[in-house]
């Protein structure tokens, strides 16, 4: 998993696994979710990271399978 933060355009890319795009699903203005051809999730985008804010009373959930992770040092 690798997590990316670009402060100049705000954005924030958490992406589970290195590979090609498929599709990728609004969930609203701000958050994106890009998929694999078998369905899984590739990586979610987060638009104007630094000024979200989560609405406990209407939350949203992603149950991720078959996810593998890899730890990179540096």
């Amino acid at each position: 998993m690798q997590i990316e933060y670009d402060k100049e355009a705000d954005t924030l890319y958490i992406e589970f696994k290195p590979g090609k795009v498929v599709k990728t699903e609004e969930v609203d203005k701000d958050t994106f979710i890009d998929y694999f051809s078998d369905g899984t999730v590739k990586g979610i985008e987060v638009l104007s990271a630094s000024k979200k804010t989560f609405d406990l009373d209407n939350p949203y959930v992603i149950y991720l399978k078959n996810l593998d992770a890899q730890i990179i040092t540096k």
